[in-house]
């Protein structure tokens, strides 16, 4: 695979890239590695900007981290990161870098992965019941990102959840993916959070991506951007439909607690972007 494969993977739907993992990498250092990104990392990054795909800064190593945000001019984001200051390990990052992303207009998701959540876990011993690990350490990550950033509007939930491991390494109240809307409740219960943020911490990401595929149909030529049409509104579908589903589900846990919960929706959904909203609810029709 070379840079010159991603305007075709872009083409086949491809909208965000994280250029490391762990260890050295060719367009990155990742976690446990250090060093910067390098030649073939700066024209890695040069594409995604032509392209407007979002650079996915989780598990770049510091070095690569600050060399990345220096040549990248793109829409950021963190897909599954905690914060160093709870639990000091460099898969975390640090306040500056949250920092960093948070000026950038990045949304930074919560990990579930048991080790990123609570210091002193070892990996393959600890378990979840040892270490008292519960989604409540989740909303710490959460609330202290809220807090660099003032507000909610970059926080999102990222879960890590895609089967590296099991209920070994996760939450001991975390059972299945049911169980995720319970972060609401938790959020609700910390007084410095309105439920305006929680509602919007619940709808932001789909929100978000909805826009994001909006933006993305003028980014590319007429040629290119014709054989993706089919493509885009089957996924703006989806995305609707999962949007549609979310707020219900905010609706009726905000009515649970006695809420005016349409009220409450009616101002998130103001507040979140209405424009693109508006587009994705014409082709949804």
């Amino acid at each position: 695979m070379t840079v010159g494969h991603l305007e075709r993977a872009y083409a086949q739907g491809l909208r965000a890239v994280g250029p490391a993992h762990y260890g050295p990498g060719t367009y990155a250092q990742g976690t446990s590695a250090t060093g910067g990104i390098g030649v073939r990392g700066r024209e890695l990054l040069s594409e995604m900007d032509r392209l407007g795909v979002i650079l996915d800064a989780t598990h770049l190593c510091d070095d690569s981290f600050w060399e990345a945000l220096d040549h990248f001019h793109g829409p950021v984001w963190a897909s599954h990161n905690n914060c160093r200051a709870l639990v000091n390990d460099g898969r975390q990052f640090s306040d500056a870098q949250l920092e960093a992303l948070i000026s950038r207009g990045a949304v930074i998701g919560g990990a579930l992965d048991a080790w990123m959540m609570v210091p002193g876990w070892v990996r393959g011993k600890t378990t979840p019941e040892e270490a008292g690990v519960t989604l409540e350490h989740l909303v710490d990550h959460i609330d202290h990102v809220c807090q660099l950033a003032g507000n909610a509007r970059h926080s999102g939930i990222g879960t890590d959840l895609d089967g590296g491991f099991g209920r070994e390494q996760c939450p001991q109240d975390l059972h299945t993916i049911a169980d995720l809307p319970r972060i609401a409740d938790l959020l609700a219960k910390r007084q410095d959070t309105t439920l305006a943020d929680v509602a919007r911490q619940a709808i932001h990401e789909y929100l978000e991506a909805q826009e994001d595929l909006v933006n993305s149909r003028s980014r590319l030529g007429r040629t290119v951007m014709s054989r993706m049409d089919a493509m885009h509104n089957q996924l703006l579908r989806q995305l609707l439909h999962l949007s549609k589903l979310l707020l219900a589900a905010v609706i009726v846990l905000l009515s649970e607690q006695g809420i005016d919960a349409n009220q409450v929706v009616k101002r998130v959904t103001t507040v979140a972007r209405q424009p693109a909203l508006d587009k994705i609810l014409e082709i949804g029709k």
